[in-house]
């Protein structure tokens, strides 16, 4: 079983990678790439820490019985901002087309819909986690604040930012963009405990003897 996750960890990272690399291909067709914006996007870096998570966890799974704790807390991490992916993709951003270009459908599905269902699975079925401690949720947390300090100061600087609702200047104003950053925070952490505990074998029940006492 462990050798099978393996070989889908890394079908699937090397797929992720081609996805990426079309992608980039593709926009420079349409002479509508730009890597400073490009790289930008928490989907397209969240992207390629899959495909490096997926080669070497699934690499890993071949030659071991058993992931690393850090293996294991750097692959709950991408399951985690998996979810927030395609949840903020389908619910938020799916239709919105960037001015003067439209990315192909599958590509758009492969990175939002496909790679994050696959974590999800892997995540859920595959055997060989390391067991988390509650403390392992907080570095949930860490790359997206940094990557959301990041992007709003370079927003108020050449006041592009990657997606609609974080833009100050939107409809729903600063508040709207406080709203958004502090739920999705939320959201990651609760999701991070719903993981740690998926690490966590459940413990046999002990059978109490007929003839014991209470």
């Amino acid at each position: 079983m462990r050798r099978i996750v393996g070989a889908v960890r890394i079908v699937a990272g090397l797929a992720l990678l081609a996805t990426v690399v079309a992608q980039i291909a593709d926009e420079l067709a349409h002479a509508a790439f730009l890597p400073s914006r490009y790289f930008a996007y928490f989907t397209i870096q969240t992207a390629l820490i899959d495909v490096v998570v997926l080669l070497v966890g699934g690499w890993w799974a071949v030659r071991r019985p058993r992931d690393t704790r850090l293996l294991t807390t750097v692959a709950m991490c991408t399951v985690v901002y998996a979810v927030v992916t395609t949840v903020v993709y389908n619910a938020l951003l799916r239709g919105i087309v960037a001015p003067g270009y439209e990315s192909p459908d599958w590509m758009n599905e492969m990175l939002h819909v496909v790679i994050p269902i696959l974590l999800i699975v892997d995540w859920i079925v595959a055997p060989g986690r390391e067991r988390l401690r509650g403390r392992a949720v907080w570095w949930i947390v860490a790359y997206p604040l940094a990557w959301i300090a990041f992007t709003m100061i370079r927003g108020g600087i050449d006041r592009w930012y990657p997606y609609p609702f974080l833009e100050p200047a939107g409809p729903n104003g600063v508040p709207g963009v406080v709203a958004y950053i502090v739920g999705l925070a939320a959201a990651m952490i609760a999701l991070a405990f719903v993981a740690v505990l998926r690490t966590r074998p459940r413990e046999p029940k002990l059978q109490q003897r007929p003839d014991a006492g209470p």
